[in-house]
């Protein structure tokens, strides 16, 4: 009796993550964004612009809790399939965004391919925004806390540990386990 209590309530959890995953796809396609099948959305995420044909989103997608797109109208958010957004994750791209099929990214994540100009001359804030774009590759995983800054590349099969910074092409021999401040190599996958 208590398995199938179990069991049911699991159902009912996936059933509600589908539903709102098809409101999500909804909301999307309305603004002309192209997205698969089979998405699941335990939250829906917080928009900081109106999406307008930027996010490409692939099948089998899992948007978790509290997330946040901020993506520019010249800038591009594609997720490729089976990828999964665990929480407080915050992906701004004012470029490109590329995160590709079945990677994994933890809690506490922030990825953005901008980055405040600092002359001496001129208050910060009054700078302009410089900006790369960032590729993650397949079956990457992402640990909790990691920064990704502009102009990085991830490259297939990378883990980079808990609290990284990634800059630049640091990420690029396949397989690599990274981590540290900025990152480096600190074994492979076996």
């Amino acid at each position: 009796m208590l398995l199938k209590m179990i069991q049911c309530e699991a159902y009912l959890k996936n059933f509600r993550f589908r539903s709102q995953g098809f409101l999500l796809k909804i909301y999307l396609l309305l603004h002309g964004c192209k997205v698969g099948n089979g998405i699941k959305c335990k939250q829906f995420p917080k928009f900081r612009t109106i999406p307008y044909k930027n996010i490409s989103v692939g099948n089998n997608v899992n948007f978790g809790y509290n997330l946040t797109f901020d993506i520019e109208q010249c800038g591009k958010l594609i997720l490729g399939n089976n990828v999964n957004l665990t929480q407080d994750i915050v992906i701004s791209a004012m470029r490109k965004v590329l995160i590709g099929d079945n990677t994994l990214i933890a809690e506490n994540v922030s990825i953005r391919d901008g980055n405040h100009s600092f002359k001496i001359d001129l208050n910060i804030n009054k700078q302009p925004l410089t900006v790369e774009e960032i590729i993650i590759g397949k079956d990457v995983w992402i640990a909790a806390g990691v920064r990704v800054l502009k102009g990085s590349i991830i490259n297939d099969g990378c883990v980079i540990a808990c609290n990284a910074v990634v800059t630049q092409k640091t990420a690029t021999e396949k397989n690599g386990i990274y981590a540290g401040l900025p990152i480096k190599k600190i074994s492979a996958r076996i």
